[in-house]
């Protein structure tokens, strides 16, 4: 994710990922899912 992605049509950075993920989840399942994401962010 912290490539450049020059063909990419939109290009996000990481605060505006999990904003928009936190918006679209419940809250109550929201701090699992995070914490998943950012696993996810750290491998790659």
């Amino acid at each position: 994710m912290i490539n450049n992605f020059s063909k990419s049509k939109n290009q996000r950075c990481i605060f505006h990922i999990i904003k928009n993920i936190s918006n679209k989840v419940r809250v109550k399942n929201r701090i699992s899912i995070l914490n998943a994401f950012k696993k996810v962010r750290k491998v790659l």
